[in-house]
């Protein structure tokens, strides 16, 4: 393409003015000059913009091309160029050697000298390190840990360092998992546990690939891949009664999975603050499904401030407990008659309770706060004149709680 064509196409122009920098070239002409300004200052951010949409959009390749772009722009140089000049104390070990050309004059002992040296693999994951635990037989828990493998210096590093965790398919086309780690000065000689869960699918694919990148180094970067073979799923026939719980997701979101053992096998009470749309109203039904297993003639009060959510809840639970598991689920809104509601119920909104159920908790600071405030108290109390246990499940946002 000829100069003067290039010029009249804005992305030919923005195309070779950002190679140009990329490649520290000196442009003359003030127009010339003005434009690249232009597209120096723009470029980092609308590439960090476009890498964190496609992040969150868990394309892997087109993530894994942006993210390169972005530390290329930043240090303005090419992802073949594996050479910088550091400081000697920056050199770093890559596989457990020190890997690094340095000059017969930097072995006089001068500790700044200017050498060229590989970019570090700045963190290096062992294999020995990846624990793997499947919660259900859809979701796996990942424990890594984290070893850096490089001398820090300030003047190089600074005061911390940003890697990005990836987990990837088999194939690399999508991020299963992502996950921004700061390593910080102070920390640089531990060791660094990480836990998180990611989803699996059937058929079982034979690995997946774990990633650490760095933010800011390019090259710097390490892959372990994680593989299945000796990896044993629970029991893919689940009880029946189980089923009707998950009827409206295909597995449970990692809220749900990190509560589910406190609220299903244990006799504690529980606050789960969560955001709207984290799956909580999901939560204390496993309460009410083991209630429901192991005392089916005790009662559940799902207790809320509101007539419309009330009525949501009680077409659910209609649906799942009554006409799928053979309960009796009752709503009382205060109209006469409740004494034979009560009396033929399991789950309502009275006294009579193994398992008390307060939503949207938050209320207390506004209008209903104090019918919220007299209700809790009075299941409280109740509880300790009949010197049973009344299990309590809060469910609300935790932020509108503090506040």
């Amino acid at each position: 393409m000829e100069a003067g064509t290039a010029w009249k196409n804005p992305v030919a122009k923005v195309n070779v003015l950002l190679q140009a920098y990329i490649s520290q070239l000196k442009l003359e002409g003030f127009a010339l000059m003005a434009d690249m300004v232009y597209v120096t200052q723009s470029a980092s951010r609308l590439l960090r913009a476009i890498f964190e949409i496609v992040l969150h959009r868990e394309w892997a390749q087109l993530a894994d091309k942006c993210l390169r772009l972005c530390k290329m722009i930043g240090r303005r140089m090419w992802q073949g160029d594996r050479e910088e000049e550091l400081p000697v104390e920056a050199a770093v070990r890559s596989g457990g050697e020190r890997d690094r050309r340095v000059d017969s004059s930097a072995e006089a002992g001068q500790d700044h000298l200017q050498v060229r040296v590989p970019v570090p693999q700045a963190v290096a994951v062992h294999a020995h390190s990846t624990c793997i635990q499947p919660i259900t037989r859809s979701t796996l828990r990942v424990e890594l840990t984290i070893t850096p493998d490089f001398q820090w210096d300030e003047k190089v590093h600074g005061q911390s360092e940003a890697f990005w965790i990836l987990v990837e398919d088999v194939d690399s086309e999508v991020i299963l998992h992502h996950e921004y780690f700061l390593l910080k000065y102070k920390y640089c000689q531990d060791d660094h546990l990480v836990k998180f869960f990611v989803p699996v699918f059937e058929p079982l694919p034979p690995q997946y690939f774990l990633r650490i990148v760095s933010d800011r180094w390019i090259g710097a970067e390490t892959q372990l891949p994680v593989s299945f073979r000796h990896l044993i799923l629970p029991e893919k026939n689940l009880p029946r009664r189980s089923c009707s719980i998950c009827s409206r997701c295909r597995s449970f979101n990692p809220i749900q999975t990190q509560v589910f053992n406190a609220v299903y096998n244990s006799e504690d009470n529980v606050f789960v603050g969560a955001p709207t749309g984290s799956g909580k109203t999901t939560i204390p039904e496993f309460a009410v499904l083991r209630m429901l297993q192991q005392n089916p003639h005790d009662r559940v009060v799902y207790l809320v401030s509101r007539d419309a959510l009330a009525e949501l809840i009680f077409m659910d639970w209609h649906q799942k407990f009554g006409q799928n598991l053979g309960g009796k689920v009752v709503k009382l809104t205060g109209e006469t008659g409740w004494v034979k509601l009560i009396a033929k119920g399991q789950i309502i909104n009275v006294q009579n309770i193994q398992l008390f159920i307060v939503d949207e908790l938050q209320l207390i600071g506004g209008e209903e706060g104090p019918v919220l405030e007299v209700v809790c108290s009075r299941m409280r109390y109740i509880s300790s004149q009949i010197e049973k246990l009344i299990l309590t499940i809060a469910l609300s946002n935790a932020r509108d709680v503090a506040q």
